[in-house]
């Protein structure tokens, strides 16, 4: 028997010893989170291509990773309004700034929760987060798998947007550097409808039972 084959049947199934060992959530639901997380990171990553088209290439490896996703956004808003002379391309702009800050609000809830351990039914993620604005109060998500689906798909939705706005962009500066007539451009992308924001529990924590669990006093402030 060769050491390849020997190596292979020694290896333990995964089913054998499950990963992780420590309470996580619904596995789905993680996996979820993980999509989430990249999309997020290849949205933000288009961004700098935007700022670069209306500021130079110096400009925007100097200053992106220097300056907050608010700065950043109200930067490329600011030269775009300023320097982009089609209203059309402009108003595409301004509602991908739009659909980011949702995207972007969503995955730092997301991010920035923890898990909230509990006899919660099969089918919801339980997270708990501390309100942005008031660090004695815990928000708490109760998320079902369709919805932190939605949650990724629609950062892919933005980055498709993007990508088109961004293909336009080229081919109209292409097509201008050679003094060539702006045929066979491609078309500016359609708007598409601004992501659904990720809103707390009102009610507190679900148990399995059904019941909710009651806010604790602080979550009452």
């Amino acid at each position: 028997m060769s050491a390849s084959k020997s190596a292979t049947i020694a290896t333990p199934k995964e089913s054998q010893y499950p990963w992780p060992r420590y309470p996580t959530g619904p596995e789905k639901h993680m996996h979820a989170l993980g999509i989430i997380s990249v999309n997020y990171n290849l949205f933000e990553v288009g961004l700098a291509a935007v700022l670069e088209h209306y500021a130079s290439k110096e400009v925007s490896e100097f200053f992106f990773d220097r300056i907050s996703n608010h700065e950043r956004l109200e930067a490329i808003k600011y030269l775009a309004n300023v320097r982009e002379t089609d209203p059309a391309v402009r108003d595409c702009i301004n509602h991908l700034i739009q659909f980011f800050r949702t995207c972007a609000d969503n995955r730092n809830i997301l991010m920035h929760s923890s898990y909230s351990e509990g006899d919660h039914p099969d089918d919801i993620l339980s997270l708990q987060k501390k309100a942005a604005n008031e660090p004695t109060k815990l928000l708490y998500f109760q998320l079902l798998l369709p919805e932190l689906r939605r949650v990724a798909d629609q950062m892919m939705r933005g980055v498709s947007f993007l990508t088109n706005i961004w293909n336009y962009l080229r081919a109209r500066d292409a097509s201008a550097a050679s003094a060539a007539a702006a045929t066979g451009l491609p078309l500016l992308p359609k708007k598409p409808r601004l992501p659904h924001r990720l809103n707390p529990s009102p009610h507190g924590s679900i148990a399995k039972n059904g019941k909710r669990r009651p806010r604790s006093s602080s979550d009452a402030k």
